[in-house]
C-alpha cells in the first residue's frame, strides 16, 4: 500500500527540515548577525561536554583543554604543580549577585586553574562544532588525529562571549584572548579581547557578567604555526596567567558573526539580502509560505 502526501504537507515537511538546518541563526530584518556557538544550556553534565580521549571524543565532544590535547602529542609539557580544570555549572545561583539572574537558564562553563609557574589555560574547539562550512584535511598525525576539520574564518567577523569571574581569585598577570588554530594544533594569530575594560579578568567586577569580543581579522600578530586564517581547525578562548595564581571564572552565551559583505546588486532568489541564493533564502520562504 502506497500512501500519497498532499501537496501542502509536503511544503510543510520541506519546511521543517529547511528551518531545522538553520537553527541558531538569529534574523535582523532581513540580514543574517550571527548564531550561537554554545550557551551550554543542553547539557546534563560536563561529561557531555568535556574531551579527554582523542580515540573516543575527537568531534564528538565539543570543548577541549588545548595544553592536554599538546601534552598528549608532545608538543608542550605541563609544569608539574599546574592544575587545569573545566566543570558545567548547573546552579542558577552560582556566580551571581544583587539579584542578577543568567537570562538563558544559569549553565555555564567554569574554568579554574591553579598554577605554581607561569602558563595558559585554553578552552578549545573544532571548527566542526562552529556551525560553518568545513573541510577534511589530513595532518600527518596518528590516528584519529590524521584528519582534521579545515574552516575559513575570513569571512567571519567577531566572536562573542560572556565572562564572569569569582570573588577572592589571586592573579599576576591573567590576559585573556582568542587564538584561532592551525592543522598542526598550533596558534595562527593572537587576537587579543577587546572588552570595555581592558584584557584582564581580574579587572572585571567580581560576580557581574561582562561581554567581551574578539575581532577577527587577522591583522594581529602572527602566531606559531604557518597557516593562515583560511585554514582554521579549531580555535581557543582562555587565559595566561603568571605563578602563584588560582582564578575560577565561567564563560557563557559564545556568539560567532559573519562578516557582513554589501553586493552591488541582489538576485530576485536572495531574500535575506546575503548576497548569496542558498538554503537560508528557501528557509525565509518557507517561514513565510501562505502569510499574507
Amino acid at each position: 500500500m502506497v500512501l500519497k502526501m498532499p501537496k501542502n504537507t509536503k511544503l510543510m515537511l520541506a519546511a521543517c527540515v529547511m528551518l531545522s538546518i538553520v537553527s541558531g541563526i538569529s534574523f535582523a530584518g532581513s540580514k543574517i548577525d550571527g548564531w550561537i556557538i554554545d550557551d551550554f544550556e543542553s547539557y546534563s553534565s560536563t561529561d557531555e561536554l568535556k574531551a579527554s580521549n582523542p580515540a573516543t571524543d575527537f568531534g564528538v565532544k565539543p570543548w577541549w583543554i588545548l595544553q592536554e590535547i599538546q601534552a598528549g602529542l608532545g608538543l608542550i609539557t605541563i609544569p608539574a604543580g599546574n592544575n587545569l580544570s573545566i566543570k558545567l555549572v548547573s546552579d542558577p545561583n552560582a556566580f551571581l549577585a544583587n539579584g542578577e539572574v543568567d537570562p538563558d537558564g544559569g549553565q555555564g562553563l567554569e574554568i579554574h586553574y591553579d598554577l605554581t609557574s607561569g602558563f595558559s589555560c585554553d578552552l578549545f574547539m573544532l571548527s566542526s562544532n562552529m556551525g560553518i562550512p568545513f573541510s577534511l584535511i589530513p595532518t600527518g598525525q596518528s590516528a584519529p588525529l590524521d584528519y582534521l576539520p579545515i574552516a575559513d574564518f575570513t569571512k567571519l567577523d567577531k566572536i562573542t562571549l560572556k565572562v564572569k569571574r569569582a570573588s577572592g581569585n589571586t592573579s599576576n598577570t591573567d590576559s585573556f584572548g582568542f587564538t584561532p588554530i592551525g592543522p598542526d594544533l598550533l596558534g595562527i594569530v593572537t587576537i587579543n579581547a577587546t572588552p570595555v575594560e581592558g584584557t584582564r579578568i581580574m579587572e572585571y567586577p567580581a560576580d557581574t557578567w561582562e561581554t567581551i569580543e574578539f575581532d577577527i581579522n587577522g591583522e594581529s600578530s602572527p602566531g606559531t604555526s604557518t597557516f593562515g586564517l583560511n585554514m582554521v581547525a579549531g580555535f581557543v578562548i582562555g587565559t595566561y596567567d603568571g605563578g602563584n595564581t588560582n582564578v575560577t571564572y565561567v564563560v557563557d552565551d559564545i556568539m560567532v558573526y559573519k562578516e557582513s559583505v554589501p553586493c552591488q546588486a541582489h538576485s530576485p532568489g536572495d531574500i535575506n539580502l546575503d548576497c548569496e541564493v542558498n538554503m537560508l533564502d528557501l528557509a525565509v520562504l518557507a517561514a513565510e509560505w501562505l502569510v499574507l
